[in-house]
């Protein structure tokens, strides 16, 4: 189903940011984190925010990914 295709497309997306980000940053909690926050900024705005362009879409993931590591490893 349809459903089913978007998960598992969300899962490897979320997958290639945790192997990328841990190889970039030699660090597998980067990796999870990255791979964590990014598939709940997927999931959060397909269900709650419908209409959404593709620079829109980029841009969310830009700003709260940036500040959740901001956040974590900044402070």
């Amino acid at each position: 189903s349809t459903w089913q295709t978007w998960l598992s497309h969300e899962i490897m997306e979320a997958g290639f940011h945790f192997i990328v980000l841990t190889i970039v940053f030699l660090n597998p909690v980067i990796g999870i984190l990255a791979a964590l926050i990014h598939f709940v900024i997927d999931v959060t705005h397909t269900v709650l925010i419908r209409d959404m362009g593709e620079m829109e879409h980029r841009a969310l993931h830009f700003v709260i990914e940036s500040l959740f590591f901001i956040l974590i490893f900044g402070l």
